[in-house]
């Protein structure tokens, strides 16, 4: 579809680091995109909050592989296992 992408990030986790580079020939292992825990719901949803924040370089898009309890911290988006959803 020639969508232009610029960085690719990943949760440090294999599964989400082998889909980004499967889908997207590369991946930035990200620390912020790692599953929260009680202790780190916190910090999780502000790290999640800077990322999706960050405005990609011009002509480019951002693409973020992580897990579904990260995009639950922040969104009401719910795709089905394997599903994408665009901000």
């Amino acid at each position: 579809l020639d969508v232009p992408v610029g960085e690719v990030r990943a949760s440090p986790f294999c599964r989400t680091v082998d889909t980004a580079e499967l889908a997207f020939g590369r991946a930035t292992a990200e620390d912020g995109l790692l599953t929260p825990t009680p202790d780190t719901e916190g910090r999780a949803t502000q790290a999640l909050r800077e990322l999706l924040s960050t405005v990609p370089e011009d002509g480019a898009n951002t693409v973020l592989v992580g897990h579904l309890t990260n995009l639950r911290l922040l969104s009401t988006a719910s795709p089905d296992e394997g599903g994408t959803v665009v901000f």
